[in-house]
């Protein structure tokens, strides 16, 4: 699996598990896209 297959499979994971979260805490979509990043740059410094 490639970073960016592991980017696009993590986001999907991260979306998923905000729409429930944001139903209980009201998570965003800024927080949606904070996560990506952090993913993003974490997946990147291991060289994937």
């Amino acid at each position: 699996m490639t970073a960016e297959e592991q980017i696009i499979k993590m986001t999907m994971a991260i979306k998923q598990a905000i729409k429930v979260m944001g139903d209980r805490f009201g998570s965003t979509e800024m927080d949606v896209a904070k996560a990506v990043e952090a993913l993003k740059g974490s997946i990147q410094a291991e060289g994937g």
